[in-house]
């Protein structure tokens, strides 16, 4: 059913989620979307986001300076992973950094689950994304599960965390 899609990812795959759900709102702003053209048309159900990137570049926040090195995803190697990212592309446009979209096109997103990591050089992006997208209205359920690192719901080794996630997902996509 076209009205039941949802979208989700990752770290880099939260950001491209987030992505293609603007660009969804993009493209029915312009009118750019009809189903003849072959572009993609369904509006989105709702977002699943585990610990996203929605800044591409070291942002100075909490996060980003207590959870530098040490806690997985290093501050050096996440400045190496946005470089190679961004190229020579401009990292402060909104389908690279979702978190610098403006107000009016963020609050056209659909409910949004996002879970960080605690220790999480992300986690300081997560919460500012939830606390927005809450202010401006949309519907959003943000978690942070403790004593946790980047990537407990790719990398085995943290299972609690893992399958604490699973059900958030699955609950809310219930709802949904």
């Amino acid at each position: 059913l076209p009205d039941r899609i949802s979208i989700g990812g990752d770290s880099s795959g939260g950001n491209l989620a987030l992505a293609t759900a603007l660009n969804l709102i993009l493209a029915k702003d312009s009118h750019s979307c009809r189903m003849d053209s072959g572009t993609m048309c369904s509006s989105l159900c709702s977002l699943v986001l585990f610990y996203p990137v929605t800044k591409v570049w070291a942002d100075g926040s909490f996060s980003w300076k207590n959870y530098a090195e040490g806690y997985g995803l290093d501050a050096q190697l996440m400045e190496a992973f946005n470089a190679a990212y961004i190229g020579t592309g401009d990292a402060r446009q909104p389908l690279v950094s979702p978190g610098v979209a403006d107000d009016e096109l963020l609050k056209q997103l659909p409910p949004t689950l996002i879970v960080n990591a605690e220790r999480d050089i992300l986690l300081s992006q997560g919460k500012e994304l939830a606390a927005r997208l809450s202010g401006l209205g949309v519907a959003v359920s943000h978690t942070v599960l403790p004593h946790t690192v980047h990537l407990f719901i790719t990398v085995p080794g943290q299972s609690a965390a893992f399958g604490e996630s699973v059900r958030l997902a699955a609950d809310f996509l219930t709802l949904e």
